[in-house]
């Protein structure tokens, strides 16, 4: 999950990241994508994009379209090598961050009625619900397990929901921020 949410809130701050920051990411994506036993050419990749921006050898925009090109190497339904099957998890890391800031930027811009149209994505939540429980299960430390089961059947129920409210952005925030904090 970890991985995910670095690697979304890398792509979505590109361009305001300090080149510290930009680095302590990759550093990031890259030890976590070794743990998770990732191919040594998918890590090299982050790799050789890390000695990119060391060297200043990319400006924002390469960096950008280079990580969509490392993205774009993972199966995250098969993981990231022959014996790992974590890559759901990147999904789902990536995908609940997306969740939580499309909830803030509703509270924030006062337009709790998108929700509506935004938040009914139960299918999806289901998928990675399942994932945790069965395959995927050992894979999630225990405490991040809990809450991360809990975030996703709340996120379930509010998609079912024929109308949905302030309340329940506020909510899916709430949830999203909480699981976030843990990972």
């Amino acid at each position: 999950l970890q991985t995910g949410v670095v690697l979304t809130d890398t792509v979505m701050q590109v361009d305001t990241l300090s080149k510290d920051s930009l680095l302590g990411n990759l550093t990031k994506i890259e030890s976590n994508l070794t743990k998770m036993g990732a191919g040594e050419g998918f890590v090299f990749s982050v790799t050789e994009l890390k000695r990119k921006v060391t060297n200043d050898a990319m400006n924002r925009d390469e960096v950008l379209l280079e990580m969509d090109e490392i993205i774009a190497y993972s199966r995250p339904a098969e993981g990231f090598g022959k014996d790992d099957t974590t890559g759901p998890l990147l999904q789902a890391g990536s995908w609940l961050t997306s969740i939580n800031l499309i909830s803030h930027a509703m509270l924030n811009e006062k337009k709790v009625d998108s929700a509506n149209n935004l938040f009914r994505h139960g299918k999806i939540a289901e998928y990675f619900l399942s994932y945790v429980q069965h395959e995927g299960g050992k894979k999630v430390d225990g405490s991040v397990k809990g809450v991360l089961e809990d975030t996703l059947k709340t996120l379930i129920e509010v998609s079912e929901k024929k109308d949905l409210t302030q309340a329940d952005v506020e909510k899916v925030a709430s949830i999203t921020d909480k699981l976030l904090a843990l990972i």
